[in-house]
């Protein structure tokens, strides 16, 4: 290892001492768009390992996601320039993980950055949009193609709910309705 990553990976490692509580940026793998910050109570860290784990209120946010969990833990690999990059995200327990529009849910999820796949499993896991959602138990959301696919299982069968946009405007039109003939009624 040259000095300036040796100066660099010590400092990082003072400044985690210094402060524990927030747990600032890990792009240790410098790669713009695969960037997570990461928020948590503790962290643990070995190099040899090539993984992270967050432990406690954690919040992973990068441009487009936030992903809420008990603990994320975060897998890298060695490019051939020897560069580390995230592989695979791990969260589990309480897991929330908002993107756009959509919103997941479920005990354990894993997102492979590669294939930028969405993994769902326990709880069972359930995606919602707007007012749309499905159940099911196991949900494999490919992010790139916008798929998804919903796998039934001994405990859980799939169940969706779709409401066109247009019965959603209807319904915000009536509740808007009811609510001012509500007010007069005062």
């Amino acid at each position: 290892m040259n000095k300036y990553k040796l100066i660099s990976f010590s400092i990082f490692c003072i400044i985690l001492i210094i402060n524990p509580i927030k747990i600032f940026a890990v792009n240790v793998l410098e790669q713009k768009d695969d960037f997570f910050q990461i928020t948590s109570d503790t962290m643990i860290f070995e190099k040899k390992s090539l993984f992270v784990e967050f432990t406690g209120n954690v919040i992973a946010k990068n441009q487009e996601t936030i992903i809420y969990a008990d603990t994320i833990k975060i897998f890298f690999y060695k490019n051939k320039r020897k560069e580390k990059k995230i592989k695979e995200i791990t969260a589990l327990g309480h897991v929330k993980y908002i993107s756009k529009n959509r919103t997941a849910f479920a005990n354990k999820a894993v997102y492979i950055i590669k294939d930028q796949t969405l993994i769902l499993t326990g709880g069972p896991p359930k995606i919602t949009t707007d007012e749309n959602f499905i159940t099911g138990e196991k949900i494999t959301f490919f992010i790139k193609k916008n798929k998804i696919i919903v796998n039934s299982g001994e405990k859980k069968r799939v169940e969706a709910f779709f409401n066109s946009k247009e019965n959603i405007h209807k319904k915000e039109k009536n509740d808007k309705t009811n609510i001012k003939q509500s007010n007069k009624n005062i």
